[in-house]
């Protein structure tokens, strides 16, 4: 983990599909990093107060007239977190069959597919009140070809020209924008959303902090162009 985060600090993300990167010192350091980043919140049942003077009130950071709910409102009252997708970014695919024997023979079918981002399928949506603490660098968004077990034998990774990685010990692959795949078979890419996409980018602080990268991976949804 800690080459990983020493060479994506300011550059490219390499043996990770998720996660927050601090640092941007010349120095490698460890850094314990809390990554629970969900915050669905679900509150039942109900409360009781003992004195008459105000009800119980429960105020969220980023919502409206929070200043009005006495006794208790958050002392950071602007939206949180970083940054949303408006919908899981779609990739659009288009094959091509080509025999590797002449004559053709039933053993030399191959399939060139190639998958593409459609970045008119999503929005990168950050935070406005961000904006005053901070700058976005460095956005990158690459496709990714997670194989399972059973296609690791199909795949032609010299001629696909792919990028390896390690991710928890299992081989990953990946592409800035597009990725092609060769194999014996085009079903190998489409079976339990192994093509997936991957943005990262850097939180730069405008008071001079040093930046953290944050890197996401999103299932896609697969559409043949």
């Amino acid at each position: 983990m800690l080459d990983a985060a020493t060479s994506g600090i300011g550059g490219f993300v390499n043996g990770f599909l998720s996660g927050i990167i601090g640092g941007g010192t010349s120095t490698p350091t460890s850094q314990q990093i809390d990554l629970k980043i969900n915050s669905q919140i679900a509150i039942s049942g109900t409360s009781t107060i003992q004195s008459n003077l105000f009800d119980n009130v429960f105020a969220l950071p980023g919502t409206l007239n929070n200043r009005n709910n006495l006794p208790f409102y958050p002392e950071y009252n602007l939206p949180m977190g970083i940054y949303y997708l408006s919908n899981a970014p779609k990739v659009t695919y288009k094959e091509l069959s080509y025999n590797l024997d002449i004559p053709a023979t039933s053993t030399g079918v191959r399939t060139k597919s190639t998958f593409t981002i459609d970045e008119t399928s999503y929005q990168l949506v950050f935070n406005p009140s961000l904006s005053s603490f901070a700058d976005i660098q460095n956005i990158r968004k690459e496709v990714l070809y997670l194989p399972s077990a059973s296609a690791a034998n199909k795949i032609d990774y010299e001629a696909s020209g792919l990028q390896g990685e390690n991710v928890a010990g299992k081989a990953i692959f990946s592409a800035v924008n597009y990725i092609t795949l060769k194999a014996s078979s085009s079903s190998t890419y489409y079976n339990g959303n192994r093509i997936v996409v991957r943005i990262s980018f850097d939180v730069v602080p405008k008071n001079g902090s040093p930046r953290v990268k944050i890197v996401k991976t999103f299932k896609t949804t697969l559409q043949k162009n």
